[in-house]
């Protein structure tokens, strides 16, 4: 009930609309690194977490501005205060983009099993911030990765005073390892990049 309330709110609003930005201070870094893809037909990104979609109105207005590109969204949205997905739905469609854009509203864990393989060009990872699941979505994510598409992960410094099963550093590190010659490290920072240059 809460959210179609919300829903009918946003409709008579004419701007995005979000609660936080966690994102645009990465906006000069993905400019450089993905500047490359722009505007390529048939361009797949998949980002796992969502939230509100600032990062997915990112990609859509700067890289996904091909016609035939696609936005693929994994994202459960769960929360039952201020939910997430009517100011998600809204701004994707501000963007007039909404048709490249598939929204899964599930577990990634459950999620990225029914992904084809290899069919994704850049996979941002942005999910659940415990280890387990970093670790879960960068395994899962690497299968979904064409060789030569770029991994981005967040937070890779985020709560650095959390236990290290909390937080992202951890599990990004042990997939680095395990990832081993098959990878390139462009970036390691807040965030970490990687190439994948072989199965």
């Amino acid at each position: 009930m809460r959210e179609k309330q919300f829903e009918r709110q946003l409709r008579h609003v004419r701007d995005f609309s979000y609660t936080s930005d966690w994102t645009s201070y990465n906006y000069s870094n993905w400019e450089t690194w993905f500047a490359p893809y722009r505007s390529q037909p048939n361009l797949r990104i998949l980002e796992i977490g969502s939230f509100e979609g600032r990062s997915a109105v990112w990609f859509l207005q700067h890289i996904l501005t091909h016609p035939s590109a696609q936005l693929v969204c994994v994202d459960p949205m769960p929360w039952p205060v201020n939910p997430p997905r009517p100011r998600f739905m809204h701004n994707i469609q501000l963007t007039g983009q909404a048709s490249q854009v598939t929204l899964v509203q599930e577990r990634s864990e459950i999620a990225l099993t029914q992904l084809p393989p290899a069919s994704f060009d850049i996979i941002y990872i942005d999910g659940a911030h415990d280890a387990i699941n970093v670790l879960a979505d960068g395994i899962y994510s690497w299968e979904l990765l064409k060789v030569g598409g770029l991994m981005l992960f967040d937070d890779y410094l985020w709560e650095p005073d959390q236990p290290e099963h909390s937080r992202c550093q951890r599990a990004i590190d042990l997939l680095l390892k395990q990832f081993g010659a098959r990878k390139t490290l462009i970036h390691q920072g807040y965030q970490a990049l990687i190439r994948k240059d072989a199965d």
